[in-house]
């Protein structure tokens, strides 16, 4: 057993505006992390993928544990982080990800308010996402209103 996230994907046919409009900053949330993400862990010389239908990345030397991959099809799928540094990678997409796609849900071995979460959650606000959680407990994201 091991700390690990899950979620269904968005189906890219049914959030194609959403899904582009949030890869400017999934793409920035990779890059400000670059130093330590690759690919695959066994190929640590290739840079992770990031496009409309696909977001794979895992941590490389040490870094990461099972490969984060999202594929824009409706899968259910689960990232193992067992609380490496890239943890707060994988946080932080997908809480962009559910900024720009309300509908999609996403949920953790981990409370939204622990040190892990609350990392990735200040680190969203770099990008102008906003995080809250209830008075029940429920994590809610958005992105600021910007008005008619």
């Amino acid at each position: 057993m091991g700390y690990t996230h899950y979620w269904t994907a968005p189906r890219y046919e049914y959030h194609e505006e959403e899904i582009k409009q949030a890869l400017p900053t999934i793409k920035a949330i990779i890059t400000d992390y670059s130093e330590i993400l690759c690919y695959e862990d066994d190929t640590p010389e290739q840079d992770p993928v990031v496009n409309e239908r696909l977001i794979r990345f895992n941590g490389k030397e040490g870094s990461g544990y099972e490969t984060f991959y999202m594929t824009m099809n409706g899968d259910w799928n689960f990232c193992k982080t067992n609380r490496h540094a890239y943890d707060v990678v994988v946080c932080s997409v997908l809480l962009a990800i559910k900024a720009y796609v309300p509908s999609f849900e996403f949920n953790s071995d981990g409370k939204f308010d622990n040190e892990l979460w609350l990392k990735a959650r200040e680190n969203v606000k770099e990008y102008g996402i906003m995080t809250e959680i209830s008075s029940s407990g429920k994590l809610q994201v958005s992105l600021p209103f910007e008005g008619l």
